[in-house]
């Protein structure tokens, strides 16, 4: 059985029930051979950890997605669902499989820090490809440390990402 824990205002009546919907929503996917694990870290989010089980031949792709858009949709069905009818502040959710976003995070920065070194170089402006909101976050943070550098998102919806502007 998965672990549950208490948390401020949250009861553990209510994380049962986000399990239980959680694993339902696994179950509708059809990778029942997913177990998730809802708890809270140290931050005010409520963390769903997805964990593919060692038998399986299947692996985690199908919850990542393409540059984890499916693992992002699944993160806003699971907060609309820990959220839906309660009164005040929402309550963030943070899905995860298999520590994917921290190899993405590490990754982004990779890719953020090769292409401001390519910026400050040639002295022109470096277009990223379309990223998600979660993504640009990443590689804005990451290159806003770095001296003689800007970055902007330009774009609009799907078409939406980064340019690296030398100063």
């Amino acid at each position: 059985m998965p672990k549950l824990s208490r948390h401020n205002n949250m009861d553990l009546k209510t994380i049962q029930e986000l399990q239980g919907k959680v694993e339902e929503i696994l179950q509708l996917m059809g990778v029942s051979y997913i177990t998730p694990e809802v708890s809270f870290g140290d931050s005010e989010a409520v963390s769903v950890e997805l964990t593919v089980s060692e038998d399986s031949e299947e692996g985690a792709g199908i919850i990542i997605g393409n540059h984890g858009e499916t693992l992002l949709a699944l993160e806003y069905i699971v907060a609309l669902i820990l959220n839906s009818g309660s009164e005040g502040e929402w309550r963030r959710v943070e899905v995860d499989i298999d520590g994917y976003r921290k190899r993405r995070e590490q990754e982004l920065s990779e890719l953020a820090h090769r292409m401001a070194q390519k910026a400050l170089e040639s002295h022109q402006e470096i277009h990223l490809k379309p990223m998600s909101p979660a993504d640009r976050r990443i590689v804005h943070t990451n290159l806003s440390k770095i001296t003689g550098i800007t970055t902007e998102s330009d774009g609009q919806g799907r078409s939406r990402h980064i340019v690296i502007k030398p100063e």
